[in-house]
Parts: C-alpha cells; structure tokens; sequence
C-alpha cells in the first residue's frame, strides 16, 4: 500500500436478502444507503489527506463495496406519514434516516475489495456481518453510519501503517489504533 496516495471509491451496490421479510425498497432509499456507505468511508479518508478521486490512474486503489444480504422489515405508516412529491429536498443522511422511517433494517452483510485501479489486482477484501438475522433487534442509523466511518478508519490506518517502517507499525485490526473518529 505504500505506493499508492489516492483510492477510488466506487458507489455501494445493494442487494436485498431473498430470506427478507420486506423484499422490496425504493430505488432512492437504497441510493441513500450507498451513498452513506460511500461518503461516510470517503470521508476518513479525505480527512486523513488521502486523495479520493474519480477515475483510476498510477498509485490509486480502487475500493469496490456492496451491501448484501439486507434484511428489511416494512413499519406501518399511516397517511399522513407520507410527504408529497417534491414537499422536502434532503440531504444524503437526511435522506437515509427518511429511508429508516420506512423500514427497520434487520441485518445485512458488508463486503469490499480493495484492488490496484490500473491492473484490478485485488489487494485485499473484507466481509462483516451486522444485526440480527432473526429479526429480534434492527440497525439503527447511528450505527449504520459508524460501520462505514469505521472502515474507513481501518483503511486509513492500513494506509499510514503501509509508509511507516516495519517495528513503528501498528496492528489494524485494533480498533484502538484507528485514527480518530475526527
């Protein structure tokens, strides 16, 4: 990793769970989701000096993301809980908790791969779990949000710790030595 000063993150696909007991979403909430996903990772990053960028290049990675397996349940709402077409323009996490209104989110798995952008050798990949699966406790958006500034913690961290030298690093499965949550 010590080659690379920029990563390119791509947006979130979203895949909903066949097992959900809501299968269904609106193609904006799900947009809410990943973009939360992207920009709250981009965010640490561009906070730690690293270059988010738009298009590969020479010493850039390229962060792929999906969030699959989501378990969604549908809340009851009344009528007066819908606003009308184009009454409210949100921004992104306004956006997502509107989208948290409509939906309990039960479980979902986070997967990414971290690739070279010229050549797509992948460099490394993750996956997590999160929440429940039997759908006895839901996400909510505080810790959807802190999931994704957390891996873009982990990231930075993998980044710093690639241009130390080898006795300085720190391990970066501890939490403890993520930058912090600035």
């Amino acid at each position: 990793l010590v080659n690379y000063s920029g990563v390119m993150v791509d947006q979130a696909e979203v895949h909903v769970s066949p097992d959900s007991p809501y299968r269904g979403a609106k193609p904006d909430d799900l947009k809410a989701v990943s973009e939360l996903m992207r920009d709250g990772l981009a965010g640490r990053l561009v906070r730690g000096g690293y270059n988010v960028v738009e298009a590969p290049g020479p010493g850039i990675l390229y962060l792929r993301m999906a969030l699959t397996d989501l378990s969604l349940k549908k809340k009851s709402r009344g009528m007066l809980a819908y606003t009308p077409v184009g009454a409210v323009l949100k921004a992104g996490r306004d956006l997502v908790r509107e989208m948290m209104d409509k939906y309990d989110i039960l479980s979902m798995t986070i997967q990414g791969e971290l690739a070279d952008s010229q050549t797509g050798e992948v460099i490394f990949a993750f996956v997590t779990v999160h929440g429940d699966p039997k759908g006895k406790e839901r996400i909510d958006f505080d810790e959807l949000e802190l999931s994704m500034q957390d891996y873009g913690s982990r990231l930075r961290c993998r980044l710093d710790a690639a241009k130390q030298a080898e006795p300085e690093r720190v391990d970066c499965r501890d939490p403890a030595n993520w930058p912090s949550r600035d």
